[in-house]
């Protein structure tokens, strides 16, 4: 099959430095650009951290899927992140929900096609169509799902 390794020497060397939890909170982008129709999107996002008045360093969640070009639309449920053993991945461990703050939503899109040709290639800052951040409880499921204009979004430098 070609979705397995060839040989033992093809498994990554380490596991990775995150844990992932499947969730069933639902991020939705509307009114893409058509530069994005039929491409692939990835949202990383990152938790405001009042005490140090910042945005957390690494994303607490990410998620990826195609842009579907007709609708104008992104949407797809968040994959949570945390390192292994935190107590943010013993929380996600027992319900795999974010709490309710502000976010920092970081938008990627493939617009030339390069993941398409690579799909081990890693997201660069030209990539980055920009940034919002928003208010939201993250509610669960399809039905109620966190919505973002996409012309919200405003060109960075990725930092965090």
């Amino acid at each position: 099959m070609a979705d397995r390794y060839a040989s033992a020497a093809d498994l990554p060397d380490e596991p990775p430095a995150t844990k992932s939890f499947p969730s069933d909170i639902w991020l939705k982008l509307e009114n893409t650009p058509p530069a994005w129709e039929d491409r692939l999107l990835q949202v990383d996002v990152y938790a405001w951290n009042a005490r140090r008045k910042a945005w957390e360093p690494q994303p607490v969640a990410t998620s990826d899927r195609m842009v579907f070009g007709k609708g104008r639309l992104w949407q797809h449920t968040l994959l949570l992140l945390a390192e292994p053993g935190s107590a943010r991945a013993r929380a996600f461990t027992r319900q795999a929900r974010l709490p309710a703050g502000k976010y920092l939503l970081r938008v990627y899109v493939d617009v030339q096609g390069r993941m398409q040709q690579d799909w081990q290639r890693t997201w660069t800052p030209e990539d980055l169509a920009g940034e919002a951040d928003v208010q939201t409880t993250w509610p669960a499921g399809y039905g109620a799902m966190t919505v973002v204009d996409a012309s919200r979004l405003q060109p960075q430098q990725a930092s965090p």
